[in-house]
């Protein structure tokens, strides 16, 4: 396979996921760990239902199942998402260790959509903390650890406003390298590109080349037959000068002697000429044209 045939963001995606994948299959361990330890059946269940939502749509979209659209995409970051969020809830809410996890649906939304998918998922991160911190302080739903709901509001904004930075500054970073990724890409097609287009009008001049190289070939082997076949009737021209030149003499006709001498200098021209038209046959590709067109003329020869 052509190497600069393969799309570095889509390599590094399949090569995200792998670890993404690894990372989940432990936070969903933890996560079976913490619930089974409160013995809540509803919790359980929505912890199962998510993990096997994410998972179907991490599939789908991974290994191409079904056609690719951005919904599919949209829907399964938005239960990633919500995955990561029970998850830090059952590890200790706001005084969880994996409060950090939005970090990778923040990685895979920019190698996954085109345009701000890494800001926006960011956003949706930083919303689902503060999500979180307002079902605590409203008693919607109950902390495991109590730590930092005991806090007042201005510790939690801090704490909010730190995560918020943290994730959009991951969010801008991976669309830049992102981004970088891509520009190189479509330079690397460009280049590709003009580089076929050089390549084929190369083709295209050498097989122009080769043609009138090959009629060239051609005329000058017929060319290099003209000896053979002009010495013959030479031969006769120069019997016949000669008998002109013998009868001038015995006649004593200086004109007809004149016209003797003047045909005997156009055949030694004639015969310089086809001199040089006989060394066209000692060229090896000359050779080779002729010996091809004698075994079409005499196959059985």
């Amino acid at each position: 396979m052509n190497i600069s045939n393969i799309d570095p963001v889509q390599s590094l995606l399949k090569s995200w996921q792998k670890i993404k994948i690894f990372v989940i299959l432990i936070l969903f361990c933890i996560g079976l760990l913490q619930i089974s330890a409160l013995n809540q059946i509803v919790s359980f269940a929505l912890f199962i239902v998510t993990f096997i939502v994410m998972s179907a749509l991490n599939v789908i979209t991974n290994f191409h199942l079904i056609s690719q659209n951005r919904f599919l995409k949209s829907a399964q970051l938005i239960f990633e998402i919500l995955f990561y969020a029970i998850i830090i809830h059952y590890t200790g809410g706001m005084g969880s260790s994996f409060v950090w996890i939005f970090i990778l649906a923040i990685i895979s939304a920019t190698l996954v959509f085109d345009n701000f998918g890494g800001i926006i998922t960011s956003m949706l991160g930083s919303i689902s903390l503060l999500a979180l911190m307002l079902l605590y302080n409203y008693d919607l739903i109950k902390p495991i650890d109590t730590i930092m709901i005991s806090q007042n509001i201005a510790s939690q904004t801090i704490f909010f406003i730190s995560y918020f930075t943290f994730f959009s500054i991951i969010g801008f970073i991976t669309e830049h390298i992102a981004s970088l990724i891509k520009m190189n890409r479509t330079q690397t097609e460009n280049s590709n590109k003009v580089e076929t287009i050089k390549n084929n009008k190369i083709a295209a001049i050498d097989k122009d080349l080769e043609k009138k190289y090959k009629e060239v070939v051609t005329v000058a082997t017929s060319l290099s037959k003209l000896d053979h076949d002009i010495n013959n009737p030479l031969t006769i021209i120069s019997l016949s000068i000669s008998r002109i030149l013998n009868a001038g003499r015995q006649y004593n006709d200086e004109k007809l002697m004149k016209y003797a001498n003047q045909m005997t200098k156009a055949l030694t021209n004639i015969n310089n000429i086809l001199d040089r038209v006989h060394k066209l046959k000692e060229l090896e590709l000359i050779e080779k044209e002729r010996r091809i067109n004698d075994e079409k003329t005499n196959p059985n020869s």
